[in-house]
C-alpha cells in the first residue's frame, strides 16, 4: 500500500463548530413572523431526516428567507488543531 499523501476533511461541523451560525440564522429568519424558533427547528430536522437541505426546505415551507450566514460565528472545535497536527506527520503503509 502506498503512503497516504492527502487527507481531506469536510470542514463544517467536522473541524469547525457552526452551531452558533445556525442558531443566529434561524432566529433571524423567524424574527418578525408568527413562526416560533422551535417550530422552525423542528421543520429543519424533519427535512434533514429526509436527506434534504433542512434549513432551506424549512424556509421554503414557511415562505420566509434565510438570512446571510454568520461566518464570524464559526469556531474551530477545541481539539481540531491538535488532531490535524497529530495527523500531519502520520504515514499509512
Amino acid at each position: 500500500m502506498k503512503d497516504v499523501k492527502w487527507l481531506f476533511f469536510d470542514i463544517g461541523s467536522t473541524l469547525i463548530d457552526e452551531s452558533e451560525c445556525y442558531r443566529l440564522r434561524y432566529r433571524e429568519a423567524v424574527e418578525g413572523t408568527t413562526i416560533s424558533l422551535a417550530d422552525f427547528e423542528k421543520k429543519v430536522i424533519e427535512f434533514s431526516k429526509q436527506n434534504r437541505e433542512g434549513d432551506h426546505e424549512a424556509a421554503k415551507y414557511y415562505g420566509i428567507e434565510l438570512r446571510p450566514w454568520h461566518k464570524e460565528a464559526e469556531k474551530p472545535y477545541a481539539d481540531a488543531e491538535y488532531v490535524l497536527n497529530q495527523l500531519s506527520g502520520k504515514r499509512c503503509s
